[in-house]
């Protein structure tokens, strides 16, 4: 299944970036507009980047780890694709630019609120 996983990937390419996770967790969607971070459900520490990765999960679980968001998180990594890079930005989230997977979708956006 689709999910976003926190990574290290394009990690630098902006100076105020982070990864505090542990690389594959599973993360959460940032809650408010102003959020910049996903936060990683084992570690619950944050991240300013995720990949859309392809892992072996069901949606029972995934509903029962990230809640009410998980029908939003799922839609986000199927338009998207495996491969796609994600960060936040100004409440937006979007595909980073330098992803490993250059998409046509590079300028769209998703709204948080």
């Amino acid at each position: 299944m689709l999910v976003l996983v926190a990574t290290t990937d394009t990690q630098g390419d902006r100076s105020d970036d982070y990864c505090h996770t542990v690389e594959g967790e599973l993360v959460q969607l940032p809650v408010l507009d102003s959020d910049r971070e996903f936060v990683g459900l084992a570690s619950r520490r944050g991240t300013t980047t995720c990949v859309v990765a392809d892992i072996d999960v069901d949606e029972a679980t995934l509903r029962a780890a990230i809640g009410d968001s998980v029908d939003l998180h799922l839609a986000v990594a199927r338009l998207l694709g495996e491969g796609t890079v994600l960060e936040t930005r100004d409440g937006q989230l979007s595909p980073r630019e330098s992803s490993p997977r250059e998409m046509s979708l590079a300028t769209m956006t998703v709204g948080l609120s």
